[in-house]
């Protein structure tokens, strides 16, 4: 099979920006480096050089149609770090610097574990341009149409793994696009503070961070860097010297925690190894860099095991080529030369490459996958993927691995493969912690399918832990009553027991990612209980659409529209009397954009000069209507209870009222803890198997 270039466009993930205290710049860094002056606990470090340097990639860009760059000049961030959530608010300024008006391509990497909320354009009059979560397809069509009719459009939607794009229309000729996008995630693990990826941007005029660290009580740690004419050098990371591994958040009966279970497992032997390398055109950038990384990682490995095991290598992209066979000591730099002389190129058929290992006559019991996860050829959903995975038992794979490296990356498709079915569960590891680190982790045994419960919850993501190792960190979500702790027990008898000190949060942070966990279950469920069953999987795309329509959290059939004017409203049948709230960055946390309170403009757009942020009230109306998802989950059991002891709903501090539209999905206690609210069926029950 001839192999294609493809075009090719990588971002690194942006995290956020923090800064809390300051030192000096890394070495050979100018003046402009240096940092603000300490003024708290935290403190905002340079991320040491890679010990294995690789190729700057800017965080994020701004591109014509004709693949020619525009100029970033101004980056604003906004932050709020609540362990083990965060929330990051971008404002971004690009200069078009051709004599024509243009139409652009926008695209930023986020961070593992992160989900848009809200994505705006800066118009000609000074308004910012609320974008709304629309069904995908629908806003496709809806953003040509717009183009016809001349009108501002702009439409920001996935476009492979942690890549979103945004397509933005017009970028006046010699002027300025200004945008903003803003992000929630989970923090899921100590070991990797809150980062941004700095590294790879072009000298910008103004460069003006801004992070919230609240510290609880109502007091909260603010810190700023503003730099003019900077150009960053490395990346930034948050230190802090109180980060623990398992702490959590609490607003009513919301609750987040992140926890580390205790296990102890032994090594296991390896016996021979099947090395699946991604050469396919999303790996271009740093590819070299890539290719050093798994002859370190070979050394390592082999370090690990105390053995010379079998080891073969084969590249795959669109097709697949054995570049090695032998023992592992004898892959060598003629083994890289040969992948490197491959190049990257073409797309990437990851279901492919696990069917050529199940054809092979001798196939080793071990298969490692090293790639970036984004499947574009073959078979590329993910039953198809989990299919191909599980099939390997039939070769005598007894365990399959992933290596995620790249910017670009789909982690949560390179995880089910690695919990497929097969004897063992295997692991998903960053190739960029330290080589040592990750061969270690290889010929560790893992603990499968281990249970997660939290006693009085009658709610619980996730259900269980599908591979675990000594270490390993994971964030619990739970539907637990105010005057019950965080305890949560891990095994079928409970055997782990984490209990949790959690620390009380505001409802707006922990509420989307309450959603953003009630979609991604929605997407498990997909990919197993519905496997197969193309009825059921329509049900649970459609419910994934409504939460992420109706909450305001993007997913993988929604996108973000810029819509103008009230037709365009009434045809995705928003009502512009109960638009969702925006999540935003206010003096002490994140605020809310309370957009039903916004006074109407009939004719033209709903959009916000700036943010329009609820003062502390005390009127019967709005204690009605407020509550976010404790309302909308929990409203009629909640309201029944404070009927009961003639109170009324806990209050959030803020008048924040809930949106008006069709009654949403509430989580009552269901008789068994592993039965998700018999109101939500894509949360509560699993989907009818095949007919």
């Amino acid at each position: 099979m001839t192999r294609r270039h493809l075009p090719f466009v990588v971002c690194i993930g942006l995290a956020g920006l923090v800064a809390c205290t300051s030192r000096s710049g890394p070495p050979g860094q100018s003046n402009a480096q240096q940092q603000p002056q300490p003024t708290g606990e935290c403190k905002l470090e340079w991320r040491a050089p890679d010990p294995e340097p690789s190729a700057g990639v800017a965080p994020f860009s701004l591109t014509a149609q004709d693949g020619t760059g525009l100029e970033l000049i101004s980056v604003k961030s906004r932050a709020v770090v609540e362990d083990p959530l965060a929330f990051t608010e971008l404002h971004l300024a690009f200069r078009n610097p051709n004599d024509r008006v243009i139409e652009g391509r926008f695209e930023i990497n986020l961070p593992p574990n992160s989900a848009i909320s809200r994505f705006a354009m800066l118009m000609p009059d000074g308004r910012w341009q609320e974008a709304e979560v629309v069904e995908l397809q629908a806003a496709r069509q809806a953003y040509e149409d717009f183009l016809h009719r001349r009108q501002d459009p702009a439409l920001l939607e996935k476009s492979g793994g942690n890549r979103f794009s945004a397509r933005v229309f017009p970028i006046p000729a010699r002027g300025v696009k200004e945008l903003i996008v803003s992000f929630s995630e989970e923090l899921t693990t100590s070991s990797a503070p809150y980062r941004v990826y700095l590294r790879g941007l072009p000298q910008l005029q103004d460069l003006d961070v801004e992070v919230v660290v609240p510290q609880g009580g109502g007091v909260s740690q603010r810190t700023a860097v503003k730099k003019q004419n900077f150009m960053p050098q490395q990346d930034l990371e948050l230190q802090t010297p109180r980060r623990v591994a398992e702490v959590g958040l609490r607003f009513d009966r919301l609750a987040v925690a992140r926890i580390a279970p205790d296990v102890k497992l032994p090594q296991v032997p390896i016996t021979g190894v099947t090395l699946l390398f991604d050469t396919s055109a999303s790996r271009a950038l740093d590819f070299k860099g890539q290719v050093a990384r798994l002859g370190v990682l070979v050394g390592e490995l082999r370090s690990a095991a105390g053995n010379d095991f079998p080891l073969t290598v084969a590249c795959f992209d669109q097709s697949v080529e054995a570049v090695f066979s032998g023992p592992a000591s004898s892959f060598s730099e003629g083994a890289m030369q040969a992948i490197l002389k491959r190049g990257a190129l073409g797309a990437s058929d990851l279901a492919g490459a696990l069917k050529w290992v199940s054809a092979q006559p001798k196939a080793h019991d071990r298969v490692i996958v090293l790639s970036d996860g984004v499947a574009t050829a073959g078979g590329t959903e993910r039953d198809a993927l989990r299919g191909a995975a599980a099939d390997l038992a039939k070769a005598g794979v007894r365990r399959l691995d992933a290596v995620v490296d790249g910017g670009l990356r789909d982690e949560s498709v390179l995880r089910q493969l690695t919990t497929a079915g097969l004897e063992n569960a295997g692991i998903l590891v960053d190739a960029r912690l330290p080589a040592p680190l990750v061969a270690s982790r290889l010929v560790r045994a893992t603990k499968a399918d281990v249970k997660v419960s939290v006693p009085g919850a009658t709610w619980v993501w996730p259900q269980k832990l599908d591979a675990v190792q000594p270490g390993d960190q994971f964030v619990v979500f739970a539907d637990l009553p105010a005057d019950k702790p965080m305890r949560v027990e891990l095994g079928d008898r409970g055997e782990d027991v984490r209990e949790v000190s959690l620390v009380t949060s505001e409802r707006p942070l922990l509420e989307r990612a309450w959603i953003r966990a009630s979609i991604d279950r929605l997407t498990a469920m997909m990919g197993e209980e519905a496997a197969g069953n193309a009825q059921a999987k329509a049900d649970l795309k459609n419910q994934i659409i409504q939460l992420s329509t109706k909450y305001r959290v993007m997913s993988d059939y929604t996108a973000l529209l810029v819509l103008e004017t009230e037709w365009d409203y009434q045809r995705f049948g928003i009502d512009r009397n109960a638009l969702s709230e925006i999540l935003t960055v206010g003096p002490n946390g994140v605020d809310v954009i309370d957009r039903t309170r916004l006074p109407e403009k009939p004719g033209v757009p709903v959009a916000v000069d700036r943010p329009t942020v609820d003062a502390r009230v005390d009127r019967e109306e709005d204690k009605k209507d407020e509550g976010g998802p404790l309302e909308w989950f929990f409203g009629d059991d909640k309201r029944s209870k404070n009927k009961d002891k003639g109170g009324s709903p806990p209050s959030t501090g803020r008048a924040l009222e809930a949106p008006k539209t069709a009654e949403a999905p509430s989580f009552e206690a269901s008789a068994r803890m592993d039965d998700a609210p018999a109101d939500l069926p894509a949360l509560a029950q699993p989907p009818a198997g095949p007919s």
